[in-house]
C-alpha cells in the first residue's frame, strides 16, 4: 500500500492549510459552547452537584466555584460578562473561516487573535493571581483559544508569504460583515439574557409577593384608612358588623372573578361561627375608560355596561335584588361581550322596558362616579382592590385560610376594644 503524494493530496482538496482550519473550527465550536455553559451558570442555571465540582472546584470559607467568578468585580467588561464576550470572540472566528474561505488567515484575523491572546492572557493572571475561584470551565476556554493561537501562529510560519503579500482593502467587507453577524448575535443574547433575567426575578418576586408571612406581615403594619359607608353602598350582611370588607372590582375582570369566589366563600364558612360580625361592601372600579377617568385604555369594554346595569337593578328593586343579579353577573363574566343584562334582568323578575330606562338615568351614572371617586382617594390603581377594617390586602385574597386569619384577627380586635370601653364606663360610674 503506498502513501499519498503531495501531488494526490492536492487533487483531493486535502491540503494542510484546510487541516489546520478544520482543527480551529472544532476548538472555535468547543469555546462557544464552554462560553454558553459558563452563561448559562452565570444566570443560575442548575447543574448536578458532580459536574459542578468537576467544573467549578470544591467551594469552601477560601475558594469559590464559577459563580464567584463570573460575579467579582473582574467578571464583567463594559458592563457585559466576559462569557458573552468570550462566547462572541469564538463565534467571529467561526463567521471568519465561513465567510472568508480559503482566504480566512490574512492580516486582520491575526489582529483579532492578537486581541484574544492578550484578553486571555489577562483573565488568566486575575484569575490565577488575584481571585481565589475555581474555574475548570474558564480554563478549559482559554485553552480552547491558546490552542486556536498556536495552529494559527504555524500557518502564519508556513504562509507567512501568501499573507504579506496579500492586500488588506480586500477583506474589509467581509470583516465587516462578521463584525455585523457578531452585532445581531450579541444583540439576540442580550435580549435573550434580559428575557430570563427578568422571568427569573420575577418569579423570586412574586414568592416573595405571595409568602403568607410577608403578607400577613404587610397587612398588620398598615394603618387602616377611613372608609365611610354610605346608604347607597351594597352591603351582604348587616350594617353593624364588626368587619367590613370593601371590594372595588370590574364584573369582566377574571382576576376579580376569583378573587370574589375566595372571599364569598370565606365570608360564608365564618358567617356561621360569628353571625352578623362580617359585612361584605361591593364597588365599581372598571378597567374601561368609558366610564372610569383614571384608566387610560379600554382594558375591559363591557365592565361599564355591567356595571350599569347592576346599579339600574339595585336602584329598581333594592339590595336584595342587586345581590342576586350579582351572582349572575359573576357567573356570566365570560359571556359580557353577548350583552346579556336584560335577559339576566328578566330571570330576576325586573321588566325589560323599566330596566333599560333605568339603566341610563343619571342617577345611575352617579353611583358608579362615586365609587371610581372614592377608589382614586384610596389611590387604588387596580382591581381587585380588597380592604379588611380599612386595611389593604394585596394578594392574600388567593389564600382563603389567610382571609380567615385576617378576618378572625379583626372581630377579636374588635371585641378587645368593646371590653376596655365596658371597663372604662365601669371605672367612669364607679
Amino acid at each position: 500500500m503506498t502513501s499519498m503524494t503531495n501531488k494526490d493530496i492536492n487533487e483531493n482538496n486535502i491540503s494542510p492549510k484546510r487541516i489546520y482550519g478544520i482543527s480551529i473550527a472544532i476548538f472555535a465550536i468547543a469555546g462557544v459552547a464552554l462560553c454558553l455553559i459558563m452563561l448559562n451558570m452565570y444566570a443560575g442555571a442548575g447543574f448536578g452537584t458532580q459536574v459542578k465540582r468537576f467544573f467549578c472546584g470544591q467551594q469552601n470559607i477560601s475558594h469559590y466555584g464559577c459563580t464567584g467568578v463570573f460575579l467579582s468585580r473582574y467578571g464583567k467588561f463594559l458592563s457585559i460578562p466576559w462569557p458573552i464576550w468570550g462566547m462572541l470572540y469564538f463565534a467571529g472566528i467561526l463567521c471568519w473561516l465561513i465567510i472568508f474561505g480559503r482566504k480566512s488567515f490574512n492580516i486582520l484575523f491575526y489582529l483579532w487573535l492578537i486581541i484574544g491572546f492578550i484578553t486571555s492572557t489577562v483573565l488568566l493572571a486575575i484569575l490565577l493571581f488575584l481571585l481565589k475561584g475555581q474555574c475548570h470551565l474558564c480554563m478549559l476556554a482559554h485553552l480552547c483559544n491558546l490552542l486556536i493561537i498556536i495552529i494559527s501562529v504555524i500557518i502564519l510560519i508556513k504562509y507567512r508569504n501568501i499573507i504579506t503579500q496579500e492586500n488588506i482593502k480586500e477583506h474589509i467587507v467581509r470583516a465587516l460583515l462578521v463584525i455585523a453577524i457578531l452585532a445581531s448575535i450579541s444583540g439576540w443574547i442580550g435580549v435573550a439574557i434580559y428575557k430570563r433575567q427578568a422571568k427569573y426575578y420575577a418569579s423570586i418576586y412574586e414568592k416573595l409577593r405571595t409568602n403568607e408571612t410577608f403578607q400577613l406581615c404587610l397587612y398588620q403594619k398598615q394603618q387602616p384608612k377611613a372608609i365611610n359607608i354610605t346608604k347607597s353602598d351594597h352591603i351582604l350582611g348587616s350594617r353593624h358588623a364588626d368587619v367590613v370588607i370593601v371590594v372595588y372590582k370590574d364584573f369582566q375582570c377574571p382576576v376579580c372573578f376569583r378573587a370574589w369566589h375566595n372571599i364569598k366563600s370565606a365570608f360564608d364558612e365564618l358567617n356561621k361561627e360569628y353571625p352578623d360580625k362580617i359585612a361584605i361592601v361591593v364597588r365599581h372600579w372598571p378597567l374601561s375608560n368609558i366610564c372610569n377617568p383614571y384608566i387610560n385604555v379600554n382594558m375591559h369594554p363591557y365592565a361599564c355596561s355591567a356595571a350599569r346595569s347592576a346599579e339600574a337593578i339595585y336602584q329598581l328593586a333594592g339590595n336584595d335584588a342587586f345581590w342576586k343579579y350579582h351572582e349572575l353577573l359573576v357567573q356570566h363574566h365570560n359571556s359580557l361581550d353577548t350583552s346579556p343584562y336584560v335577559k339576566l334582568a328578566k330571570q330576576i323578575g325586573i321588566p325589560e322596558q323599566n330596566f333599560l330606562s333605568q339603566i341610563k338615568s343619571a342617577s345611575v351614572d352617579a353611583k358608579i362616579k362615586a365609587d371610581i371617586e372614592s377608589g382614586e382617594k384610596l389611590k387604588i390603581s387596580g382591581v381587585p382592590a380588597i380592604f379588611i377594617n380599612g386595611r389593604y390586602i394585596d394578594v392574600s385574597w388567593n389564600s382563603k385560610t389567610l382571609l380567615k386569619e385576617f378576618i378572625r384577627t379583626e372581630i377579636k380586635k374588635h371585641s378587645k376594644n368593646k371590653i376596655k370601653t365596658i371597663i372604662k364606663n365601669n371605672q367612669k360610674n364607679n
